[in-house]
């Protein structure tokens, strides 16, 4: 149809699933045709997609610096387009690389800045998980205070102010997760903050958090195991509805044979009755042409006759 938003839509999910599947090549490929379209549209929020979801390849891939221009270009862009929470994305996956390499003075200040528009926006998925990484970043840099390490950049401060901002923000994301549920990120947090505590020698917090961790895990399996049952429940009712349709339409293609069969015998029958009556007819045709001299018994023997000359030859000799 020429539907180039379609053709777009359609190879970036494509790109997406092998994706997931860590086949990056094919990634790739499919999001450089959903570029494409979206480019040849002027669909500036899905070119903005498009490097996002390049960027996390080319981070997966460890092309770190591709990665970051990739992430900077999204992020121009959906500042073009006022699209706060696109925005706080891709300045969130971008803070991820700036912690692999110990930059957590950069990081924070990333984060710190795709917290306040995702609070603008309300966004409780990216403020929640923000929140946590922010946690996550002053953690590390208490972790390290005393590293010796040249290439580190911790984010300044005393150690013991460094520990109690990652205790804040850890504890308000695990908060906000837990109120609506969110077991996987309460897995996570939990996680984090207890070993956060630990770190203190406070065991009992580390403890308290452990167990929540534990339960975060046994709630996520049991959701696992729920959608593992579904999966299967619709499976076998896409199967069942499948042989459904099979025997519906094999029972429309009997009707259809029988249909077809029974005007077959229709018409041998017509073509039966046909002959046999152009047979009559010619018969009796015959018999009104013969000459009026003739009577019947003349007739009989003039119809008997040839067939006793076909079946001897030399008895009428």
């Amino acid at each position: 149809m020429g539907n180039q938003q379609g053709i777009a839509n359609q190879n970036l999910s494509i790109g997406s699933v092998y994706m997931e599947q860590l086949d990056f090549e094919k990634a790739l490929h499919y999001d450089s045709l959903a570029m494409q379209a979206f480019q040849s549209i002027g669909d500036l929020d899905g070119v903005g997609l498009v490097l996002g979801n390049l960027a996390n390849i080319y981070s997966d891939q460890n092309k770190k610096e591709a990665a970051l221009e990739a992430y900077q270009k999204a992020i121009e862009i959906y500042e073009t387009l006022g699209n706060g929470t696109s925005v706080a994305r891709n300045l969130s996956n971008m803070s991820t690389i700036y912690m692999e390499r110990g930059n957590y003075q950069e990081a924070l200040q990333l984060l710190e800045r795709a917290l306040q528009l995702s609070e603008a926006d309300q966004n409780y998925e990216w403020i929640c998980s923000t929140k946590g990484n922010i946690g996550s970043s002053y953690f590390m840099s208490y972790l390290k205070y005393h590293s010796q390490d040249s290439n580190l950049r911790l984010i300044p401060g005393k150690r013991n102010e460094l520990y109690n901002k990652a205790v804040s923000y850890m504890n308000s994301a695990a908060e906000m997760a837990l109120k609506v549920n969110d077991w996987k990120r309460i897995y996570f947090f939990a996680q984090e903050l207890s070993k956060i505590y630990a770190a203190e020698n406070n065991y009992e917090n580390a403890y308290k958090n452990q167990i929540l961790f534990m339960q975060a895990k046994d709630s996520m399996n049991s959701l696992d195991v729920k959608r593992e049952l579904e999966r299967l429940t619709t499976e076998r009712e896409v199967l069942l509805k499948d042989k459904q349709i099979e025997l519906d339409r094999l029972a429309v293609e009997k009707k259809r044979n029988e249909r077809l069969y029974f005007g077959i015998g229709i018409a041998l029958l017509l073509i039966s009755t046909l002959f046999i009556y152009r047979n009559y007819t010619n018969q009796k045709n015959q018999i009104s042409n013969l000459p009026p001299s003739i009577n019947r018994s003349q007739i009989a023997i003039i119809s008997w006759r040839p067939k006793m000359i076909s079946c001897h030859k030399h008895c009428w000799i």
